[in-house]
């Protein structure tokens, strides 16, 4: 089902999300009541989504890896992760710009600095532990997505100035 996302300064939005013990039919459907509404989230639309913005603090985030299709590559590829318990377990000391926004504060935008490679550990929608790597572009949403589990919004950790929407599009013109 397509949830409300919360809004700051919506106060739950600044709760530490719990850990998921057992997998069973109410995680899978917040799981599905995740997917969908990062899916419907279209203006702005999306990369990634975390069960506390929908007002659940459990520890769920969903997020969007986007590569360049090899067959054709001017197209792109979308593949959705879904991570329970996530937690990072080693990231780069060297730290890089991001430029963030956030479904939960609409049409603003900021500098935030991020590791550009991390190690994260999680579980799948089964119960079954893995670990992968991710850089760039996908490091930096998977870092902003726990940020949420933790109540930190990228807002929190701004380098610089938040950018309203009309101020970009003015840049633009």
């Amino acid at each position: 089902m397509i949830k409300t996302i919360l809004v700051e300064p919506a106060p739950s939005l600044r709760n530490k999300s719990l850990p998921i013990n057992k997998i069973d039919l109410n995680v899978k459907k917040l799981i599905n009541d995740l997917l969908q509404t990062l899916e419907a989230a279209k203006d702005p639309e999306g990369v990634g989504l975390s069960a506390a913005q929908i007002g659940d603090n459990r520890r769920v985030i969903v997020v969007k890896k986007i590569d360049k299709d090899r067959q054709n590559p001017h197209q792109l590829k979308t593949q959705v992760k879904v991570l329970i318990n996530p937690r990072i377990i080693n990231a780069s000391q060297k730290q890089k710009k991001s430029f963030e926004g956030c479904l939960s504060v609409p049409r603003k935008y900021g500098w935030v600095e991020r590791s550009p490679k991390i190690k994260v550990k999680a579980l799948d929608q089964d119960g079954k532990e893995f670990t992968f790597q991710a850089k760039d572009m996908f490091a930096f949403e998977i870092q902003h997505e726990i940020d949420h589990l933790e109540g930190i919004l990228f807002i929190d950790k701004l380098v610089g100035k938040l950018f309203d929407e009309t101020e970009l599009d003015n840049d633009n013109q």
